[in-house]
């Protein structure tokens, strides 16, 4: 994947004014304008969001209309359902309306859909169901806007309707009594960006504002920033203030469900930020609505009791580990299927298809497929004659466009540039790959988009400190149009590396600058090892890019790094002594690589052992005058005796002789035995020592001296013997 580093260069003339406008810090100024805030207001409110964020929820199109619908309803007596979609936007919407309409005396119940039987969205099924249950008022959240044949059945039926939704609106509108939706082309609502729980949210306070009850939609705004962190609206507006304020109240005063999550996941409430609901919460809220009924995940949000929540949790968890399982196990098909056709790799849209993948878990696999390979990717479930998919696609490459150009392959398709679904017939499948990939190249030619990682500044080590981690939490709350920031941080020292994670793909690292030393975590960055797997990591150094996190579990100054990207290089100090301990172990990978076939290893291996000749003729004349003996020594350090034993293995083992390596002290040998394994891994050299009680009929075999004059007479068979022992 190509990557490039962009570091933000604001202008000088908005960071100045806004230091001057806000008495600001420079630094924070700068930050400010790196998310195009530069208007002295906007920089204001968004430094200290408080309710007067919030607009009037009257200025929403039909809401006057949805509240009159809703009180007459309920002058009626009539029952109401709260008709929720099954992500956690749409539970978080259900949850809302239902617990605030229940306190106010209201008649009302819900319904969430089942994912993999009804789909997405209202149905004429459910509908008709609800229909003759009794109820007779129908509150959409989080969806119907786009419902139009599915609300006209419902008002056939007699239904009153009232959508509230967020999502685009096409170019006709259902008939129902009121769409409440701030993305209708006919609003003028100051802010298109809140979530569906978010205009939910809107009803609350216009419902309230109208009937004059003592309830304070405040009260639930912990409800609302959960969905609001979970669809991944921007951070900016309204959605600042009700994110920060609904952070805080659940960390002061968590709902009993959320407070039973929070303890079995042995999370600390205090401390909770909107990165943690994003990444450590809203995942297993979301895993209900995945594998089965969102209906668990709503009765976490509504519990009455603690007994009610911690079973909820419990079964939420249950439901998360299945998901993890079976994510785990199509993430692991589709990556072995790349592996193996090679054609993959050239392809610039992926598309994958499994038989009765789980439709619950596609798109997620998807958008881990998306971050490796940086290119959209189709996951596509087959049953009998049918497939159904998701796909995602990295910023900048539009799946909805790529769609409509094989829209007549297609059963039913939907989404938006980043995201979306499909239907396809089963034979049609290797024909989408050729045209969609057709498309992308007509669309946006031969090239992948280079993966951009954005940075705030280039710092040193030295120049962070208290006062600028308390700037960077100003900028809090964290999220979509407003990252956390990150820093360019060059030549640092790793004092210390460790990996973790259950494949240890992550890795714990000790960075040092001059006397400065930082924890640092890179999670998924194990492979940018890979290149030096054979180098202490002390003769490293290393660029990052990183966010800078208060800290204080470690005793390093009170922060940590997490680490968004990074660059190794072997540290110019110890390049030519890097270079010569290990110009073996590239000479070899690189051989490898341009003959992967290793039953050809010992009719191949003479322009590897030229080679290695050539450089030790360089690095060690004196050694190579003495290999024309059948009995020689190995003397000196490390980096000019172990390619010279390499090198002599490896030219005796292509010329057919077979060779003994004699050390006098065990531990001199089993440092070259393991240390040279690495690079004679076809030759399968044997480790003989007085334990050993197997035949010596291996080409290679490393002995102790004593064992050695043990069995004198059959080492006597081998064509050299070469004695390895310390300078």
């Amino acid at each position: 994947m190509r990557k490039e580093w962009v570091l933000h260069k604001p202008d000088d003339t908005q960071v100045s004014r806004l230091v001057e406008y806000l008495g600001i810090d420079p630094f924070l100024a700068r930050l400010l304008v790196n998310r195009n805030i530069t208007d002295e207001v906007e920089a204001s409110r968004f430094l200290n969001p408080d309710a007067s964020l919030m607009h009037d929820p009257f200025l929403m199109k039909d809401m006057s209309i949805a509240i009159k619908t809703i009180i007459e309803s309920a002058e009626r007596d009539d029952s109401i359902v709260i008709f929720g979609d099954y992500d956690v936007d749409g539970v978080t919407s259900t949850a809302l309306l239902y617990l605030t309409m229940k306190k106010l005396g209201f008649n009302v119940s819900y319904y969430i859909p089942l994912r993999l039987e009804e789909g997405y969205g209202l149905s004429k099924d459910a509908i008709t169901e609800l229909y003759e249950q009794g109820h007779r008022l129908l509150i959409t959240v989080d969806c119907g806007v786009t419902s139009v044949e599915e609300i006209k059945h419902a008002k056939k039926l007699g239904f009153k309707v009232v959508v509230t939704d967020h999502h685009e609106v096409k170019e006709s509108l259902p008939p129902a009594e009121a769409i409440v939706n701030p993305k209708r082309p006919d609003d003028e609502y100051p802010f298109k960006g809140l979530a569906g729980v978010g205009v939910a949210f809107k009803v609350l306070s216009a419902l309230n504002e109208t009937l004059g009850f003592p309830l304070d939609p405040q009260d639930y705004l912990d409800i609302v920033a959960l969905g609001t962190i979970a669809d991944i609206v921007p951070l900016k507006d309204e959605n600042r203030y009700i994110v920060r304020e609904g952070t805080r109240k659940i960390q002061k005063r968590p709902l009993l469900g959320l407070k039973a999550l929070l303890s079995y996941l042995r999370l600390n409430a205090e401390h909770l930020t909107a990165q943690d609901i994003a990444f450590k919460i809203a995942p297993k809220l979301n895993a209900a609505g995945r594998m089965d009924s969102a209906i668990v995940a709503l009765e976490l949000l509504i519990s009455r009791n603690h007994e009610e929540a911690m079973k909820a949790a419990s079964r939420l968890l249950q439901h998360n580990q299945n998901r993890q399982t079976i994510e785990a196990k199509i993430f692991d098909q589709a990556i072995k299927e790349i592996e193996k056709n090679k054609a993959y790799k050239n392809d610039m849209v992926l598309i994958l298809s499994g038989e009765n993948w789980h439709l619950g878990v596609l798109g997620i696999v998807a958008s881990r497929l998306v971050a490796m390979y940086n290119k959209p990717v189709f996951l596509i479930s087959t049953s009998g004659e049918v497939g159904k998919g998701s796909a995602r696609s990295p910023s900048g490459i539009s799946i909805i466009s790529l769609l409509n150009n094989i829209n007549s392959l297609l059963k039913e398709y939907g989404g938006h540039e980043m995201a979306a679904g499909l239907t396809i017939e089963r034979k049609n499948i290797p024909l989408m790959r050729k045209l969609i990939n057709e498309a992308y190249v007509k669309l946006y030619g031969k090239d992948l988009p280079v993966y951009v990682v954005e940075v705030d500044a280039e710092l040193s080590l030295d120049e962070f400190d208290s006062e600028k981690l308390g700037k960077i939490e100003l900028l809090r709350p964290f999220g979509h149009s407003n990252p956390e920031p990150r820093f360019l941080i060059k030549n640092l020292n790793i004092e210390k590396a460790k990996t973790f994670g259950n494949s240890g793909d992550h890795v714990k690292l000790i960075l040092r600058s001059g006397d400065r030393k930082v924890l640092a975590i890179g999670f998924g960055m194990n492979h940018l090892f890979d290149e030096f797997k054979y180098v202490k990591p002390s003769l490293l150094k290393m660029d990052v890019v990183a966010s800078i996190k208060t800290d204080n579990g470690y005793g390093l100054e009170g922060m940590k790094l997490s680490i968004n990207d990074a660059r190794l290089y072997i540290d110019p100090v110890f390049e030519e002594e890097v270079k010569d301990k290990n110009f073996v172990f590239e000479f070899i990978r690189d051989w490898k690589n341009q003959k992967p076939d290793m039953s050809n290893f010992q009719t191949d291996v003479s322009s590897l052992v030229n080679d290695l000749e050539k450089h030790l003729s360089h690095k060690a004349p004196e050694f190579l005058q003495m290999t024309a003996k059948k009995i020689w020594g190995a003397f000196g350090s490390i980096r000019l005796k172990h390619p010279l034993l390499a090198w002599r293995l490896l030219s005796n083992y292509h010329s057919g002789k077979r060779t003994v390596v004699v050390s006098s002290i065990n531990g001199t040998l089993a440092h070259t035995y393991y240390s040279l394994q690495h690079y004679l891994d076809p030759i399968k050299p044997v480790y003989a020592n007085s334990l050993y009680r197997g035949a010596l009929d291996a080409e290679v075999i490393f002995t102790t001296l004593p064992f050695f004059n043990e069995r004198i007479n059959e080492f006597k068979e081998f064509d050299e013997i070469l004695f390895d022992e310390p300078a």
